[in-house]
C-alpha cells in the first residue's frame, strides 16, 4: 500500500497541475490585459511587452491589443500591441481591422510592424489587401518592402 500512495500523489499532479496552470496562465493574461488601460505608460509598456512574448496563449488579450493599437497614445505601446498581434499569426485574424488602422499611423515604423503583423496571420488578412497595396507608394521605403511581403504572405498580387 505505501508504494501506491507515491503513484496516487503522481497521478493527482499530472492530472490537477495542466488545469491549475492553465488558470494561472488566464489569471495572468486577464492581468496584463487590464494594465492595457493603466495610466502609467510604463505599466502599458510593460503587459505588451509581456504579452508580445507568451504567444498563442496572449489570443485572450486580443480585445485589450486591439483597443491599444487604435487608441494609446504611446508609440511603443501601440509597436507592441502590433507585434504581440503579429506573433498570434492566424490566430489574431479578428484584429486585421486594427492593423489596418495602423497602417494609416503616421509614424512609419508603425505601418512597417502593422504590414509585417498583416504578413504573419497570412492569408486570413486578406481584407487588408487594398491598404495594403496602397502602401507600396509609401515615401519609406522599409514601409513599401514590409507591404510588399505582406501582400505576397497573404496572396496577393
Amino acid at each position: 500500500m505505501r508504494r501506491s500512495v507515491p503513484f496516487v500523489l503522481l497521478a493527482f499532479y499530472i492530472a490537477v497541475l495542466p488545469v491549475r496552470a492553465q488558470s494561472v496562465e488566464q489569471t495572468r493574461i486577464a492581468s496584463l490585459s487590464a494594465r492595457l488601460s493603466d495610466p502609467d505608460v510604463r505599466s502599458r509598456q510593460q503587459a505588451v511587452t509581456a504579452l508580445k512574448y507568451m504567444g498563442a496563449a496572449a489570443k485572450e488579450a486580443l480585445p485589450a491589443l486591439q483597443n491599444a493599437i487604435e487608441r494609446d497614445p504611446d508609440m511603443n505601446v501601440r509597436m507592441g500591441a502590433v507585434r504581440a498581434v503579429g506573433n498570434l499569426k492566424a490566430a489574431a485574424r479578428e484584429a486585421v481591422p486594427s492593423l489596418v488602422f495602423a497602417l494609416r499611423d503616421n509614424q512609419a515604423c508603425l505601418r512597417q510592424v502593422a504590414a509585417m503583423a498583416l504578413g504573419l496571420i497570412g492569408p486570413d488578412a486578406r481584407g487588408a489587401s487594398a491598404a495594403l497595396m496602397a502602401l507600396r507608394q509609401d515615401s519609406d521605403p522599409l514601409v513599401r518592402h514590409s507591404a510588399e511581403d505582406a501582400i505576397a504572405r497573404i496572396g496577393g498580387h
